[in-house]
């Protein structure tokens, strides 16, 4: 019987083989391959089937490929941004769930420097260190006639969001509903785009609060959505990679 193949302390590539792994690989044909645990020379450590070492199909815990794929990028030194100017190459702190690893230096108009990766750079979804974030913030905070204080499609959006209090003289406790005594009814009304919108008037508290949620989906919730929207965007600079 020949001897088994005994592939510990060999190298193959940048992998350094430890010692087989005790678990074989088994296919669903019920053939069985024999793995090894090995060390790549970044540090990281990996199992790779023995025919993919021996036959130099696997060199690499995969940094190899990742750094092939990289030099052939574009490269984006002295690139501008948005407020970001690219500086130079450099590793990211933590690998993207697709494994990339190198990302880019940049110097923000700000001063401060950014890691930012290509795909968010060249995309415009990184614009700055930060900083455009906070001036953006800044300026929808204007009463302006276009911000969350102001108005924004001819509504105030501020008058608009979930969970707002009702007034001190709402004796419902409910936005929009109250009680009309002449017509012994709760009555729910909506304000929309600058106008008041009779929603109807019902028997008891609950049915006029679920009329007055109703309306509020219907009228509400595309503008807020739209809203959203719109700030995710202004501040996408801020964004990390």
């Amino acid at each position: 019987m020949s001897k088994k193949m005994d592939l510990t302390n060999q190298r193959f590539g940048r992998l350094t083989v430890i010692g087989e792994n005790p678990e074989p690989y088994r296919s669903r044909s019920g053939s069985i391959t024999r793995r090894w645990n090995c060390r790549c020379d970044c540090g990281k450590l990996v199992t790779v089937l023995q025919g993919s070492l021996t036959t130099g199909n696997t060199k690499s815990c995969g940094c190899l490929s990742r750094e092939k794929a990289a030099s052939r990028h574009k490269d984006l030194s002295g690139k501008r941004f948005g407020k970001l100017v690219v500086v130079k190459r450099i590793p990211l702190d933590n690998s993207r769930a697709d494994g990339y690893q190198n990302g880019w230096l940049c110097k923000c108009d700000c001063g401060k420097e950014a890691v930012a990766c290509t795909e968010d750079l060249t995309s415009g979804h990184k614009k700055s260190c930060g900083c455009y974030a906070v001036e953006s913030a800044s300026e929808l905070a204007r009463t302006d006639g276009r911000n969350v204080f102001g108005r924004y499609e001819g509504t105030m959006i501020s008058q608009i969001k979930p969970g707002r209090k009702p007034s001190k003289c709402n004796k419902s406790g409910v936005v929009g509903v109250h009680w009309n005594v002449r017509r012994q009814r709760w009555i729910a009304r909506i304000g929309f785009q600058g106008k008041k919108i009779t929603i109807g008037s019902f028997q008891n508290l609950d049915e006029a609060t679920r009329a007055r949620k109703k309306a509020e989906e219907k009228y509400f919730a595309p503008i807020i959505e739209r809203w959203n929207e719109e700030l995710r965007k202004k501040m996408g600079g801020a964004l990390a990679c």
